[in-house]
């Protein structure tokens, strides 16, 4: 028990430019529990949650998919517990081809963003190892690299885990799952990576998708009614200064620091 605490004490804050301090936090805190030394916790899962994107720039809906895979995840899975969850900004390289040079938010702000609309959350962290890579990485490596450098950190140097016991989960909407041919368990296939796939709240969609059964590689989970938000309309409430309308959307951190722009962020939204 001594030693467990120790490892647990050693662990880093940040791990290749990924910050670790609340995942940390959460773990220490279920595996200090009493049931731990039980079969029933000796079988426990541990998951953390990455989802990947523009966030160009962040708004709550992608706050919202996250919140409401943890919460659908752990209701579930009786078995699973969430220590952690990233989200992680793409790399200017895939912004640059996607809006136009000069026409995106910088990583550097990206991710200053996030940290602002993240800092009140118990277990979401930006996750810098995306954009800080010196090219554009596709989110099926960027998911492989969270397995290898989480079974390194916590199963390998530090042993605090097995390698069964942590599961990597890629959060992404139904759009996108189908688009990358992720709904047949290709993330699973090839890196270990579970798909945990959020549908959108809309009442006319084609009760054929609501078929989709979830299994030990995917899982489908209804998203909550917020979150069908649109990145472009924010974009566009943004170059029109609709700083009201704009709370709808963004946390209120985030709204004060681009209303007053001390980084002239704005002058890349033109």
């Amino acid at each position: 028990e001594e030693k467990q605490k120790q490892k647990q004490a050693a662990l880093p804050s940040t791990y290749m430019h990924t910050p670790l301090t609340k995942q940390n936090a959460n773990l220490t805190a279920f595996l200090s529990q009493k049931e731990t030394k039980s079969n029933i916790m000796a079988n426990r899962k541990y998951a953390i949650l990455l989802t990947t994107g523009a966030l160009n720039p962040l708004h709550l809906g992608h706050v919202d998919i996250m919140e409401a895979a943890k919460t659908e995840l752990e209701r579930t899975h009786s078995d699973i517990s969430v220590i952690g969850g990233f989200v992680s900004p793409s790399h200017d390289d895939y912004l640059c081809g996607k809006f136009g040079r000069h026409k995106y938010i910088p990583a550097l702000y990206r991710v200053k963003m996030i940290e602002m609309a993240l800092a009140d959350s118990s277990w979401l962290t930006v996750d810098e190892w995306e954009c800080k890579q010196s090219y554009f990485v596709d989110f099926p490596y960027v998911s492989e690299s969270m397995v290898e450098r989480m079974q390194s950190l916590y199963c390998k140097q530090h042993q605090l885990l097995t390698e069964q016991q942590l599961q990597i989960y890629y959060v992404c909407g139904l759009d996108h799952a189908q688009k990358c041919a992720l709904t047949g368990g290709r993330l699973f296939n090839h890196g270990g990576v579970r798909t945990l796939i959020v549908r959108r709240p809309d009442a006319s969609t084609n009760t054929a998708k609501f078929k989709l059964k979830s299994n030990a590689k995917v899982i489908y989970i209804q998203a909550p009614v917020e979150y069908d938000r649109s990145s472009t309309i924010v974009r566009q409430l943004l170059r029109n200064k609709k700083w009201k309308e704009l709370n709808t959307y963004l946390h209120p951190s985030v709204t004060q620091y681009l209303k007053e722009d001390p980084d002239n962020i704005m002058s890349f939204l033109k």
